[in-house]
C-alpha cells in the first residue's frame, strides 16, 4: 500500500544515508523464529555508529522468509543481503562481528561460512542475553528444581480455574497483600530470567496463597486434594526460605538482563555489569530479611491446623510439627550454610557460561577506556589490539565436508597506531574531562565508556588519530546480543493473527519496524492511509477496515459508508 511504501522507503533511505557516513561497517545480529503463519522468519539487524548524530545505532534492516534452517541457507540469505547493500551503498562493507544464539546451525555452520567466505574478522559472539537466560535456567532446573516446580504448578493450579483465581484474589485483599487482587503471572517457556515474576509473586503473597489453598480444600471445591497437598508443602520452612533466596537471585539476573538489552550497550560496560551482578549475588544473604521470613513462617503456621490430610491421600506423608523447626537448623547459622549451595550454583553457572565465550574481548577491552593507566608497550601488546593489525586466517569445514578457507589483510596498521599513540593519550584526557563535566549534576556518575570516547573522537580525532578512531569504532560496535531481533518477534505477535495471511513480506517487515522503532504517525499520515483505503476498498475490506466519508450538501449532511 502507499503509506507502507512511504514508511519503508523513508526508513530505508535514512539507514542508507547513515551507513554511507560510517567508515567501518558493520556488525550483524541475526535470529529466526516461526511466526503464527507457520513461516520461518529470519531477521537481520545491523549495528553501527552514526557520526552525524554521534549515536550507536542498532536496528532491524531485513525480515525475510526462509525455507530451511541449515547454516548454508542462512549464509546464502545473509550473503545476498550484504551484496545488495554494498551495491546500493556503492562501497565495501566490512563485517567485523556477528551475533547469534547457540543453535548449532548458526553457532557452528552459519558463522563459519561467514568468516571463511565473507570476512575472517567477523568474530562470532554468543548473544549475551541468551547466556544470562541459560545461567538462570541452570539454577532453576538444578538446585531450585523442587521449589520452583512447586511454585509453577501451584500458580498454574490457580490460573486453570476462574473460581480458584477468584478465591486467591479475595484472600489477597483479606490479608492486605494486594488492594484489588494481583493477577497470577505466567511462566515463559524460553525466557527463564522472567521467572523472577513467579518467585516475587509467591514471596509477596505467600500467606494469601496458603489461605486460598486451605479455603479451596475446606469448601470441597474442585481440586481440593491438590490444594491440600500444595498447602502442606507451602508451609514448609525450607520452601519459604528457598523462595526468598530465589527471588533475590532472579531479581539481580533480571536487572542484569535489562542492562544488557540497551541498544547503547558496549562490551566494556557489559563486563562491568557482569562483575557487579556477580558481587550482588555473592551478597544475597546480606539482602535476605530474616525478620520477614520468620513472620511469613509464623503466619503460615497459624493457618496450618486448618489443613488435614485425607486418609487416602497419595501425597508425601512427611509429618508437619507445629512446635518444632522442620529442618532442625539454627536460624542464624544453619540457613546461611543451607543457602550457599544455591548461591554457589548460580555463580558457577555464570562463570561456566561466560567463562569461555569471547574471552579475548571480555578480558582485554577495558584497557581502552583507561589507556593512560598503561605504558606504550602494554597497550601495543594488548591481545585484542593485536588481532586487528595482523592478518586473519579462518578455515571452516561444512557438514558436507567441504573446506572453505580465507585470509584477510589487517584492518589496522600497527605503525600508524604507534605513531598516533601520544595524540590519543591527550585526546582521552580531554574526553574524560568532558564526560566528568556532563556528569557534575548527576547523583550517580557513570564511568567513561567506549561509546563516550568514540563520540568525542568522532568530532575531535578524525584527522589527528584516524587509525585509533577506526579501532574505537570497531570495539564500540561489537555485537552484544540479538535483542533487536527479539523485539521484532514481540512486535509480530502484536500484529493480529487474522491479518497476517493478507500481509506481504514487505508489509510485514514494515509493520515490525514501525512497532519496534515507535515511529510518530502524524495527522497527514493518517489522512494518507484513509485516502488510500477509500481509493482501494478491496484492500480495506481484506483488512476488516470500514471507511466512512462525510459529505456536505448545502445545509444537509449525510454519512455514507
Amino acid at each position: 500500500m502507499k503509506y507502507q511504501s512511504k514508511i519503508q522507503s523513508e526508513d530505508h533511505g535514512t539507514v542508507i544515508e547513515q551507513l554511507n557516513s560510517t567508515k567501518i561497517n558493520t556488525k550483524k545480529a541475526t535470529d529466526e523464529t516461526c511466526d503464527v503463519t507457520v513461516m520461518e522468519q529470519l531477521r537481520i539487524c545491523l549495528r553501527y555508529f552514526n557520526p552525524s548524530t554521534r549515536e550507536l545505532v542498532e536496528r532491524i534492516f531485513c525480515l525475510c522468509e526462509i525455507h530451511s534452517q541449515t547454516g548454508e541457507t542462512i549464509f546464502d540469505v545473509i550473503n545476498q543481503f550484504l551484496f545488495d547493500l554494498e551495491r546500493e551503498l556503492d562501497k565495501k562493507c566490512i563485517l567485523v562481528g556477528q551475533c547469534f544464539d547457540s543453535a548449532s546451525s548458526v553457532r557452528c555452520q552459519a558463522q563459519g561460512h561467514i568468516r571463511s567466505r565473507i570476512n575472517a574478522f567477523a568474530f562470532y559472539v554468543h548473544c549475551r542475553s541468551h547466556l544470562i537466560n541459560l545461567s538462570v535456567k541452570d539454577t532453576l532446573t538444578n538446585e531450585f528444581n523442587k521449589s520452583y516446580d512447586l511454585i509453577h504448578r501451584t500458580l498454574v493450579f490457580f490460573q486453570e480455574s476462574p473460581q480458584r483465581h477468584d478465591t486467591l484474589k479475595r484472600s489477597q485483599i483479606f490479608h492486605e497483600t494486594s488492594k484489588e487482587g494481583s493477577k497470577v503471572p505466567s511462566a515463559s517457556d524460553t525466557r527463564w530470567v522472567y521467572h523472577y515474576q513467579l518467585a516475587d509473586f509467591v514471596w509477596t503473597h505467600m500467606v494469601s496463597i496458603v489461605s486460598a489453598l486451605i479455603q479451596i480444600h475446606a469448601n470441597n471445591k474442585d481440586g481440593l486434594e491438590t490444594a491440600n497437598g500444595f498447602a502442606i508443602r507451602f508451609v514448609n520452612e525450607k520452601f519459604i526460605y528457598e523462595v526468598g533466596i530465589m527471588k533475590i537471585i532472579l531479581g539481580h539476573a533480571k536487572l542484569f538482563l535489562k542492562q544488557t538489552e540497551s541498544r547503547s550497550m558496549t562490551f566494556d560496560k557489559f563486563s562491568t555489569y557482569l562483575d557487579s551482578t556477580t558481587i550482588r549475588i555473592e551478597n544475597t544473604l546480606n539482602e535476605f530479611d530474616y525478620e520477614i521470613y520468620k513472620q511469613k513462617v509464623k503466619e503460615c503456621r497459624v493457618l496450618l491446623p486448618m489443613t488435614h490430610r485425607t486418609a487416602h491421600s497419595t501425597r508425601s506423608s512427611n509429618p508437619i510439627n507445629n512446635n518444632s523447626n522442620d529442618i532442625h537448623i539454627d536460624m542464624a547459622i544453619g540457613l546461611n550454610d543451607y543457602s550457599k549451595k544455591f548461591i554457589n550454583s548460580t555463580l558457577n553457572s555464570i562463570n561456566e557460561r561466560f567463562g569461555q565465550d569471547s574471552r579475548i574481548i571480555m578480558d582485554n577491552i577495558s584497557m581502552f577506556t583507561k589507556l593512560n593507566d598503561y605504558s606504550n608497550e602494554e597497550v601495543l601488546k594488548n591481545p585484542l589490539l593485536n588481532l586487528y593489525f595482523n592478518e586473519m586466517y579462518y578455515k571452516h569445514k561444512t557438514v558436507n565436508h567441504k573446506i572453505y578457507e580465507r585470509t584477510d589483510e589487517p584492518l589496522l596498521c600497527f605503525a600508524k597506531l604507534e605513531k598516533e599513540l601520544p595524540q590519543i593519550r591527550v585526546l582521552l584526557k580531554s574526553a574524560n574531562n568532558e564526560v566528568k563535566r556532563r556528569q557534575e549534576k548527576k547523583t550517580i556518575n557513570d564511568e567513561v565508556c567506549l561509546l563516550d570516547i568514540l563520540k568525542f573522537l568522532s568530532v575531535n580525532g578524525n584527522y589527528l588519530v584516524p587509525e585509533w578512531l577506526k579501532l574505537y569504532q570497531i570495539l564500540t560496535t561489537l555485537p552484544i546480543g540479538s535483542n533487536e531481533c527479539e523485539r521484532s518477534f514481540s512486535a509480530l505477535k502484536r500484529i493480529k493473527t487474522k491479518l497476517r495471511n493478507n500481509l506481504s513480506s514487505t508489509a510485514l517487515e514494515t509493520a515490525a519496524k514501525v512497532s519496534v522503532l515507535k515511529s510518530n504517525v502524524t495527522d497527514d499520515d493518517l489522512d494518507d492511509i484513509v485516502q488510500h483505503f477509500y481509493m482501494y476498498p478491496g484492500r480495506a475490506k481484506a483488512r476488516n477496515i470500514k471507511i466512512y466519508k462525510h459529505e456536505n450538501n448545502g445545509d444537509n449532511s449525510t454519512d455514507d459508508e
